[in-house]
Protein backbone atom coordinates (compact mmCIF):
# COMPACT_ATOMS: atom_id res chain seq x y z
CA UNK A 1 0.00 0.00 0.00
CA UNK A 2 1.39 3.55 -0.60
CA UNK A 3 1.16 6.78 1.30
CA UNK A 4 -0.75 9.64 0.19
CA UNK A 5 2.33 11.48 -0.65
CA UNK A 6 -0.03 14.82 -0.88
CA UNK A 7 -1.10 14.49 2.42
CA UNK A 8 2.77 13.37 3.62
CA UNK A 9 3.82 16.62 1.93
CA UNK A 10 1.25 19.01 4.02
CA UNK A 11 2.06 17.33 6.95
CA UNK A 12 5.37 18.32 6.48
CA UNK A 13 4.31 21.49 6.22
CA UNK A 14 2.53 21.46 9.81
CA UNK A 15 5.18 20.02 11.23
CA UNK A 16 7.86 22.47 10.02
CA UNK A 17 5.33 25.17 11.12
CA UNK A 18 5.20 23.36 14.81
CA UNK A 19 1.92 21.89 14.68
CA UNK A 20 2.89 18.81 16.07
CA UNK A 21 -0.17 17.62 18.24
CA UNK A 22 -3.11 16.72 16.62
CA UNK A 23 -5.83 18.62 18.76
CA UNK A 24 -3.67 21.80 17.71
CA UNK A 25 -4.25 20.96 13.96
CA UNK A 26 -7.83 20.11 14.55
CA UNK A 27 -8.04 23.49 15.61
CA UNK A 28 -6.33 25.60 12.89
CA UNK A 29 -7.98 28.24 11.43
CA UNK A 30 -7.53 29.31 7.96
CA UNK A 31 -6.29 32.83 8.91
CA UNK A 32 -3.69 30.11 10.37
CA UNK A 33 -3.36 27.74 7.18
CA UNK A 34 -2.60 30.64 4.71
CA UNK A 35 -0.09 31.93 7.05
CA UNK A 36 1.87 28.41 6.12
CA UNK A 37 4.97 28.78 3.94
CA UNK A 38 4.24 27.90 0.48
CA UNK A 39 0.38 26.41 1.32
CA UNK A 40 -1.59 26.32 -1.67
CA UNK A 41 -5.58 25.64 -2.00
CA UNK A 42 -5.58 22.10 -2.64
CA UNK A 43 -2.76 22.19 0.89
CA UNK A 44 -6.00 23.99 3.00
CA UNK A 45 -8.80 21.24 1.29
CA UNK A 46 -6.05 19.06 2.61
CA UNK A 47 -5.63 20.03 6.15
CA UNK A 48 -9.36 20.62 6.02
CA UNK A 49 -9.62 17.03 5.87
CA UNK A 50 -7.21 16.09 8.28
CA UNK A 51 -8.75 18.24 10.74
CA UNK A 52 -11.72 15.68 9.99
CA UNK A 53 -10.13 13.04 9.92
CA UNK A 54 -8.59 13.58 13.43
CA UNK A 55 -11.86 14.20 14.42
CA UNK A 56 -13.60 10.67 13.22
CA UNK A 57 -9.72 8.90 14.52
CA UNK A 58 -9.21 8.10 10.95
CA UNK A 59 -5.91 9.54 10.61
CA UNK A 60 -4.34 6.58 9.26
CA UNK A 61 -6.86 6.33 6.46
CA UNK A 62 -6.41 10.30 5.46
CA UNK A 63 -2.47 8.62 4.99
CA UNK A 64 -3.62 5.67 3.19
CA UNK A 65 -4.89 7.75 0.49
CA UNK A 66 -8.55 5.58 0.83
CA UNK A 67 -6.33 2.22 -0.70
CA UNK A 68 -7.94 0.39 2.81
CA UNK A 69 -10.48 -1.39 1.02
CA UNK A 70 -13.80 -2.15 3.33
CA UNK A 71 -12.99 -6.01 3.68
CA UNK A 72 -9.38 -4.39 5.29
CA UNK A 73 -11.14 -1.54 7.31
CA UNK A 74 -12.67 -3.10 11.04
CA UNK A 75 -16.17 -3.04 11.21
CA UNK A 76 -18.10 -0.56 14.42
CA UNK A 77 -20.48 -2.73 16.05
CA UNK A 78 -24.04 -1.52 17.14
CA UNK A 79 -22.90 2.25 16.41
CA UNK A 80 -26.06 3.87 14.99
CA UNK A 81 -24.15 7.46 14.70
CA UNK A 82 -25.01 8.41 17.95
CA UNK A 83 -22.71 7.57 19.47
CA UNK A 84 -18.11 7.61 18.89
CA UNK A 85 -18.16 4.53 20.08
CA UNK A 86 -16.85 1.19 18.75
CA UNK A 87 -15.41 -2.22 19.18
CA UNK A 88 -12.00 -0.76 19.43
CA UNK A 89 -11.03 1.33 22.81
CA UNK A 90 -9.31 4.41 21.41
CA UNK A 91 -7.08 6.14 23.83
CA UNK A 92 -7.69 9.82 24.62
Amino acid sequence: MKLNQKAVKVLEKLLEANYVKERVVSSITVDQMLALRGVSVSDIAMINDLQKRIKEREVLSFFADGLISEKETPKKSGNTGDSDESEFDMPD
